[in-house]
């Protein structure tokens, strides 16, 4: 059985990147995009492993599950970081190309 502590550090790991992603990108549509499906998958997580270990639910199987859960959302949130910090910087170069034209 896997500790519930590394399942959370895991989680938090992919919690930074994902905030990240999400603040810096700022999109039209706060709720329906990509950004926010990884965030609230995020967290989606982190509250099922805390309510299993809150009802002291000990089941295996579901601990290597959210583990793996975990891992996986890891690689996807930095994804989404480095596309949010592409898109906050291509808005900046757009801002600055319209103030250098006097527009």
């Amino acid at each position: 059985m896997v500790p519930t502590p590394i399942i959370m550090l895991v989680l938090l790991v992919a919690f930074g990147p994902g905030a990240v992603a999400y603040l810096c990108c700022w999109p039209k549509r706060r709720l329906a995009n990509p950004f926010f499906a990884v965030l609230a998958g995020d967290v989606a997580l982190m509250l099922v492993t805390l309510m299993l270990e809150v009802v002291d639910v000990q089941l295996v199987w579901l601990s290597w599950v959210l583990l793996a859960a975990a891992i996986l959302m890891v690689p996807l949130s930095v994804t989404m970081c480095r596309r949010g910090l592409a898109i906050s910087r291509q808005k900046q170069r757009e801002v600055t190309e319209r103030r250098m034209r006097g527009g």
